[in-house]
């Protein structure tokens, strides 16, 4: 599955925020599936 990270997902997955729900941890944590997020997240 290919997944679209917005910015607030994707920092509350690197910092482990229990704000991120425990569906969308595993969803990222998958290898079978590819995330990515916008290079406007960094800017």
């Amino acid at each position: 599955m290919l997944l679209l990270l917005d910015t607030h997902a994707f920092l509350w997955w690197v910092e482990g925020a229990p704000t991120l729900s425990s569906g969308a941890r595993r969803a990222i944590g998958t290898p079978a599936n590819e995330c990515l997020f916008s290079v406007a997240s960094c800017w």
